[in-house]
């Protein structure tokens, strides 16, 4: 018997090893067969500096706080609950969630209280009022924040399910170069229809007179009141 046919044969065998060993690269083990269990990438939560929130900033700065808070508005909802506390009957709060980061980018900010920041908004009918006595048909257009949140890293998109508490008393660390989120309430009436809204802050130099504060757009949300 001659020695070559084992030797073809085990040739043979190994040509058809490679063959499928190229094949299973370009169809995994376990890919289309029942019972398979695809696999599953599960991204990361992103969460975006400062800088990178489009819009425009407010550079919140309390009575004889040290360091000011930059702040700016990137989203807004109706909620008739906010941070633990009820809407009074007949309104809704317009939450505003704010990124927020200290004023300076090499220090951070012991304790960020961002208090006084109010509300103007636009009435699609009436007027607004003038000096602190309204007229009939006059609307107090303007609403200071309550309540307020405390300051916190949640990730983007997932700051209207985050679990917020009321710290109209106490405030919250910043480090050095951080963003962090937050949400502040506005209680406006069911029985106005705004069509614009700004978010306004106090300054070093008009810490009191609302009137006067620098304030920026904020969008109107697109979902309607409850």
């Amino acid at each position: 018997m001659s020695h070559r046919l084992p030797a073809l044969a085990a040739v043979g065998a190994i040509m058809l090893l490679a063959g499928c060993s190229d094949g299973g690269e370009e169809n995994p083990a376990g890919a289309g067969l029942p019972g398979a269990t695809p696999s599953v990438t599960v991204s990361a939560p992103t969460y975006t500096r400062f800088e990178d929130f489009p819009g425009d900033e407010l550079l919140h700065t309390g009575m004889g706080e040290p360091l000011g808070v930059r702040v700016k508005p990137v989203d807004t909802m109706w909620a008739p609950e906010l941070a633990g506390e009820s809407a009074a009957a007949g309104k809704h709060y317009l939450a505003v969630y704010v990124a927020a980061t200290g004023e300076l980018p090499d220090r951070g900010v012991k304790s960020a209280r961002i208090t006084g920041l109010t509300l103007r908004f636009q009435p699609a009918s009436g007027t607004c009022a003038k000096g602190p006595y309204m007229k009939e048909g006059e609307i107090d257009c303007t609403v200071e924040a309550f309540p307020r949140s405390q300051l916190a890293q949640v990730a983007d998109g997932e700051w209207r399910n985050f679990g917020w508490t009321d710290m109209s008393v106490m405030g919250s660390p910043l480090q050095r170069g951080e963003t962090q989120i937050g949400v502040f309430g506005f209680s406006v009436p069911d029985t106005v229809d705004p069509t614009g809204f700004e978010l306004c802050a106090p300054t070093r130099r008009n810490p009191i007179d609302s009137s006067g504060f620098p304030c920026v757009p904020v969008k109107v949300p697109e979902e309607p009141r409850g």
